[in-house]
């Protein structure tokens, strides 16, 4: 059982922990373990007592997580075997599956590696995690097997193969009647197999050294890095880095800084001058809309992707609850057709975040921004109930932006308010990552008419949290019996 006192000990110790959930996986006949609730902002900084209180009063979980890197101060070798490569450390964990955690300390530049040279060994290090003793699960639990702390070792040196060489006999010879489709699949197949950072220095080379000893004629070198390129540009779209991770120093920030204005700008227009100037949608940053039902969050989303469409952008709106029937009231917004930018995604069924990122993939002309509507009808995983599968449907959606390199609205309900007034953060439905993840959360307001027991067509829109200007505050919208959203009135 995880205590509080548990929880301080690690936490006194500087070592930077975070609830986990871990459970047997029957299919794939191994331990799942999953972070309860967002858990990288734990590699910069520790939990407060606050946060402590929270985790045991309403979270629901069997272990702790160790973010290790820099933070903590340590790196962990993650084995099967406790002989294997001869490791040992006197800050030793027994694994729930039989293996073993050796604890080093932190060395610059060590992060996660996976099956080091082919043999299960892993390293986590920046940006990685372990589970902690006394996690449980069906009475076995990860034990500590030695606790020297005063005596943690540097880190190993641990040689790794960095990348993968073919050996040229095992490719296909090619002529001139099929060499160039030939050029493709080795090209293909010796990109697929080496580190993307080797592709310059392994990857070609090899690719030329095929292309020179087993074609003939040999392809002309600039058609060969056409194809080349191709290969590589597709490796990237099918298999993105999962982990990428760039460090800049000194004048490089700048840099880096002013190729992203170049490329990007500002930003991309919200449809709404008066929005604008508190922010824009920024690529691989989410922005999140909620709202009591009927207060008029799905009708923002609309306004907006609409708006932004006519000034001749490329919209994505991805209307999981009411598809195409959604056509008249943009035609009755903007008075008049659905503008050639605005496309429609509907499905009869639950959809992933990996499904959104292989449908915008395979788009002829990508979107400039993509809209949710809503969160509750995409897919979530719910074997660690409903505020894990929405905590981990947070992050996917997160890395979703990320991965397209786009703005990402989406849209969520609140808890059902019991009086007429206006919704915070707290009021978030199911998970507090729905406030934590997005870049920018705005929520809606419509005071109910007393007389008539409807809602006021005179509303708040109210940014409580903006990453991107740091402005928040309220805005006075009216909705118009077109369905239009006009902003009248800012605070």
């Amino acid at each position: 059982m995880i205590t509080e006192q548990i929880i301080k000990k690690y936490l006194s110790r500087g070592l930077s922990v975070f609830p986990v959930f871990v459970s047997w996986n029957q299919d794939q006949q191994k331990f799942d373990k999953k972070p309860v609730g967002a858990w990288k902002e734990y590699m910069t900084r520790l939990a407060t007592d606050e946060e402590v209180n929270v985790w045991l009063s309403m979270f629901d979980f069997n272990g702790l997580g160790l973010a290790t890197g820099k933070l903590s101060g340590v790196d962990v070798v993650d084995v099967d075997d406790k002989d294997a490569l001869g490791f040992s450390s006197p800050v030793h964990v027994k694994t729930i599956s039989g293996g073993h955690h050796f604890y080093y300390k932190h060395r610059e530049g060590i992060r996660n590696k996976a099956r080091i040279n082919g043999i299960p060994v892993d390293i986590r290090g920046e940006g990685g995690y372990v589970v902690l003793p006394p996690t449980e699960v069906d009475g076995k639990k990860y034990q500590w097997k030695s606790w020297e702390w005063d005596k943690l070792p540097e880190f190993p040196q641990i040689d790794v193969e960095p990348t993968y060489r073919p050996t040229i006999s095992q490719l296909p010879q090619a002529s001139s009647g099929n060499r160039n489709q030939t050029a493709i699949t080795v090209a293909g197949h010796i990109v697929a197999n080496t580190r993307a950072k080797a592709w310059e220095t392994v990857a070609w080379p090899s690719f030329k050294n095929w292309n020179d000893t087993m074609v003939d004629p040999p392809i002309d070198e600039r058609e060969l890095r056409t194809t080349f390129d191709s290969a590589c540009s597709m490796q990237q779209r099918n298999h993105p880095d999962k982990n990428p991770i760039n460090i800049h120093f000194g004048s490089m920030v700048t840099k880096k800084y002013n190729e992203m204005l170049s490329k990007w700008g500002d930003g991309l227009t919200t449809g709404y001058p008066e929005i604008d100037e508190w922010f824009k949608f920024l690529p691989e940053q989410l922005y999140l809309i909620s709202s009591p039902t009927h207060h008029g969050k799905t009708t923002l989303a609309l306004n907006i992707s609409a708006r932004v469409a006519s000034f001749g952008h490329r919209v994505l709106f991805c209307s999981l609850e009411q598809g195409v029937f959604i056509a008249p009231r943009i035609k009755s917004m903007l008075g008049g057709e659905v503008p050639d930018g605005f496309g429609l995604l509907e499905s009869s069924s639950l959809i992933k975040s990996d499904d959104l990122i292989e449908i915008v993939n395979q788009m002829n002309e990508r979107p400039e921004l993509v809209v949710v509507d809503h969160l509750h009808f995409m897919e979530k995983n719910m074997k660690y109930g409903i505020t894990g599968g929405i905590d981990e449907m947070m992050i996917s959606i997160q890395n979703m932006a990320k991965n397209l390199q786009l703005p990402v609205v989406v849209i969520s309900h609140l808890r059902k308010l019991n009086e007429d007034r206006a919704p915070t953060l707290d009021d978030l439905r199911d998970s507090s990552s729905l406030s934590q993840i997005p870049s920018v959360v705005i929520q809606l307001h419509r005071p109910l008419v007393k007389e008539t027991e409807r809602l006021d067509d005179i509303g708040q829109l109210i940014v409580r949290k903006n990453r991107i200007t740091g402005k928040t505050g309220n805005m006075y919208f009216k909705l118009l019996p077109t369905g239009e959203i006009k902003i009248i009135e800012r605070k």
